[in-house]
């Protein structure tokens, strides 16, 4: 269970970042100019992007060690890859530092700046943190959270001033990344350039393992059929009380491409796995139609899934845009 942040937490915090805004970091940091930060009490470090160019969008991204450092891989590779921005904007894990206008500000940020008496003037300035959690849409930090962002902001802090007067020196454009850690053998506080370490989001590739299901599925006769499949967040919420966030509802989509009709539409619930819902649409597709003529789609979770049973029915997988899919989606969402 999530447990509320103190006011005097959330003062602290607050002062934090706007000591770290007045050093405007923007100005000479790029969004993949990362900033690794290993905590006291933590195994892996954090992961510091500052996002925008300042003038007048801004915000800081902040990653959880190794898995979120792959989820700020697929945010910076999310075009490259044909996703869709929502998608990769939900999907990542992170904790970011927002700063908007006043009619920006989520209802219970608005109450905690009055409650700790911080104002902000003008437009752009005024700050919130959201906590992003992939199928789950970004809500207020609690306290671990915002702990975090305090100690994290705290050694960032230092690490801005360092480069800002010249104490140290990093090639971001050759890989560098901007290190502050603590060293548990001499109980200090060190601060050192390295190669950021190599990172990418885990698709996980898998086999069926059923061997009489897969000649089964190799056998089925071939179908005139083009299938497109998708992930896509909905822009809906839903409020339910086994999670403790808001539920952001992942929708799976199946379309016949000839027709440009819908197959299925179905959409996940935090506990399901994507992989396990394309690989169920596969088998039971193929088993009831036959071997469709190819498959068409751009979200990682599908190749993950089906590469290898599609390799072995004879059935390409391809990338695409999938501009048909993304236009039956958008029209289902603005329902």
């Amino acid at each position: 269970m999530r447990k509320k942040a103190s006011l005097e937490l959330w003062k602290e915090l607050y002062e934090l970042a706007k000591e770290l805004n007045a050093l405007n970091p923007w100005k000479f940091l790029g969004d993949t100019d990362l900033l690794s930060i290993g905590l006291e009490d933590d195994d892996e470090p954090v992961f510091v992007s500052f996002t925008g160019d300042g003038d007048p969008l801004k915000g800081i991204a902040v990653y959880e060690g190794l898995d979120g450092l792959g989820d700020f891989a697929m945010v910076i590779s999310g075009e490259e890859l044909n996703l869709p921005p929502e998608y990769v904007a939900y999907e990542q894990t992170c904790l970011y530092t927002y700063w908007g206008n006043k009619e920006d500000l989520p209802p219970e940020s608005a109450e905690i700046l009055k409650q700790i008496g911080v104002e902000f003037c003008g437009d752009g300035e005024w700050i919130f943190f959201l906590s992003h959690n992939n199928r789950f849409r970004p809500c207020i930090l609690d306290e671990r959270e915002a702990t975090l962002m305090v100690n994290v902001y705290k050694n960032v802090i230092m690490a801005v001033r360092a480069l800002l007067d010249g104490t140290i020196e990093v090639h971001f454009e050759e890989g560098e990344c901007l290190c502050r850690a603590y060293d548990h053998e001499s109980k200090t506080w060190k601060m050192f350039a390295q190669m950021l370490p190599d990172a990418e989001k885990a698709f996980p590739s898998i086999q069926i393992d059923d061997d009489a299901l897969r000649e089964r599925l190799n056998e089925r006769p071939p179908v005139d059929i083009e299938v497109l499949l998708d992930f896509n967040y909905t822009n809906t919420v839903v409020e339910d009380e086994a999670y403790d966030r808001p539920v952001h509802p992942l929708l799976f989509l199946a379309v016949d491409a000839t027709n440009e009709e819908i197959i299925t539409a179905e959409v996940l619930n935090p506990d399901e796995s994507e992989i396990d819902m394309a690989l169920n649409f596969f088998v039971a597709f193929v088993e009831q139609h036959g071997k469709m003529k190819a498959i068409k789609a751009r979200n990682p979770w599908i190749f993950g899934a089906l590469d290898d049973i599609c390799q072995y029915c004879g059935i390409p997988l391809l990338q695409d845009p999938l501009e048909i899919a993304e236009n039956i989606e958008q029209e289902m969402f603005d329902l």
